[in-house]
């Protein structure tokens, strides 16, 4: 067997076959074409990242809704005790981009994407820290840690922002959904907000300089989800990630 090791995993080869180790947590079969795909989507990765003092020197030559604080939050970010023994996560800049399928952001990357983000159907930001210079548009949304998007956040139906350490969504601009799910993520909103179906644990954490007067909050979710996301009375996560994912309804018809 060949062991084949590097920064962001590892291969096998058998003397048959490639298994692909990633993270090392990720196991597949693959191809040798899905081995150059993967090859060459590493390299465009590394040729993107920049150090934390660059990013934090561009950010500081921007003007705009939020640069103050983008910047503080890649600053507690950078010197935060959690990196302190593990080493900051790759910080990944990029031009922004349109996704007609689903498109997940790492869980163990920065993201600062300069320019508009669009998904064509679900746009997952797993990030400890996403930071977006322009709009924000996809079919279905799900949120965990810290995302700032200084333009518009435009969500055809579900936007799910769910955090174990209080995370927040900051949108510089206008914010539309058709329903807003939060479980433990607090929402600044700058713009115009337009939400139907206001849905949260919490009734703190929310910052909206233009906040509909006669919006609900909807607190007892287990009355207003649908009963299938529910199991021993408790909500199911897994089931309710795949119904945002596959654009089933959450909510009671």
């Amino acid at each position: 067997m060949l062991l084949v090791a590097g920064s962001r995993g590892a291969l096998l080869w058998d003397g048959v076959q490639w298994e692909v180790v990633i993270d090392a947590q990720a196991y597949h079969i693959l191809s040798a074409e899905q081995l150059e795909v993967i090859e060459a989507d590493q390299a465009a990765k590394a040729s993107e990242e920049l150090s934390y003092e660059q990013v934090l020197e561009n950010i500081s030559n921007k003007t705009g809704v939020l640069v103050a604080e983008m910047s503080n939050k890649l600053e507690e970010l950078k010197d935060s005790p959690k990196y302190w023994m593990s080493g900051l996560p790759p910080l990944i800049t990029r031009e922004g981009w349109h996704a007609e399928g689903f498109e997940i952001l790492s869980a163990k990357e920065v993201q600062v994407i300069q320019g508009d983000l669009s998904c064509g159907k679900c746009l997952e930001f797993y990030g400890p820290l996403t930071l977006v210079f322009g709009n924000v548009s996809a079919q279905n949304l799900i949120i965990e840690g810290e995302v700032l998007i200084q333009g518009n956040l435009q969500v055809e139906n579900v936007i799910y922002a769910y955090s174990e350490s209080m995370g927040k969504l900051w949108v510089g601009g206008d914010l539309q959904a058709r329903t807003w799910l939060s479980l433990g993520q607090q929402l600044e909103v700058r713009g115009a907000v337009s939400v139907e179906h206001f849905c949260t644990q919490q009734s703190f954490g929310y910052q909206m300089e233009q906040f509909p007067e006669d919006q609900d909050f909807i607190t007892d979710l287990d009355e207003h989800l649908a009963p299938e996301l529910f199991r021993d009375k408790a909500l199911d996560f897994e089931e309710l990630l795949m119904r945002i994912e596959k654009n089933e309804a959450i909510l009671r018809s």
